[in-house]
Order: C-alpha cells, then sequence, then structure tokens
C-alpha cells in the first residue's frame, strides 16, 4: 500500500511539474504575443502616417526623403522589435521542451505505475461504493425496525 502511495505521489508531482512548466510558459508567451501586437499596431499607424505625409509632401512638390526619415526609422524599428520578440519565444519554447524532457526523463518508471494507480484508484473507489451501499441499507433496515416497534408500542 505504501509503494501505491509512493507512485501515486510521484505521478501527482510529474503532473503538478508539467502543468507548472506549461503554464508559465503560456503566461510568457503571451505577454510577448501581446507586446507584438501592440508593436505591430505602432508599425502600421507609422505606415499610415508616412503614406498620408509623402503623398502631402509630393502633391505640394516639396516631397525630400529627409523629411520622413524618422518614420522610416521607427518602422524599421518596429519590425526589429517583432523579429527580437519572435526569437524569445522561440526560446522559451524550446526551454520549455528541454524541461519538460527532464521531467519526463526523471520520471520514467511513474507512467506504468501510474495506469496501475488509476486501476487500483477505481477499484477502491468501487468497494467504498459497495460498504456505502451496505450500510445505507442496513441503516434503511434498522430505521424501518425502529418505525414498526414505535407502532408496535403505540397499538
Amino acid at each position: 500500500m505504501a509503494d501505491f502511495f509512493s507512485k501515486l505521489k510521484k505521478g501527482i508531482d510529474k503532473g503538478t511539474a508539467i502543468v507548472s512548466t506549461k503554464s508559465s510558459t503560456m503566461i510568457e508567451v503571451n505577454k510577448l504575443k501581446s507586446e507584438i501586437s501592440t508593436t505591430q499596431k505602432v508599425k502600421k499607424e507609422t505606415l499610415l502616417e508616412l503614406g498620408t505625409k509623402v503623398f502631402t509632401l509630393y502633391q505640394e512638390g516639396t516631397f525630400d526623403i529627409g523629411q520622413v526619415q524618422d518614420l522610416i526609422t521607427n518602422i524599421g524599428e518596429a519590425d526589429i522589435r517583432v523579429a527580437e520578440l519572435e526569437v524569445q519565444i522561440a526560446k522559451i519554447q524550446e526551454e520549455e521542451k528541454t524541461k519538460l524532457d527532464e521531467i519526463h526523463a526523471v520520471t520514467p518508471e511513474v507512467e506504468q505505475p501510474v495506469q496501475e494507480v488509476e486501476i487500483q484508484v477505481v477499484e477502491v473507489v468501487e468497494t467504498v461504493q459497495e460498504a456505502v451501499e451496505e450500510v445505507s441499507d442496513e441503516a434503511a433496515e434498522a430505521v424501518e425496525i425502529t418505525i414498526e416497534e414505535v407502532k408496535d408500542k403505540i397499538d
């Protein structure tokens, strides 16, 4: 029985480690994706501003690349930032894979025992259910006997 609980604990610990790793990765990746989205939105607005400014200057006949160089630089910087964030996401996902591989490597003996534990847990639950039904039946019989005794005393 102690072996059963030891295996169960290992399985629970492994599951907890997996959930912890995946959830922290998801949180970090979602933060980075949010930053990517914000950066892309700013880039889109800057592109719109650039296009409007170039068109206006062209129509006025005063277009000079120097007048829009800051906007062009900002767009390039946004592209670089998005690429950096995507690299960070890839690194985080690779770290997650490594951590999960380590978790599985540390507890390879847990897989089969966990399945055995599941079967044992089901058997225990079934036994408990049968015991509860028996106790319920006995309690119902006892109540019936008590009710009959009370009726007999009343009569």
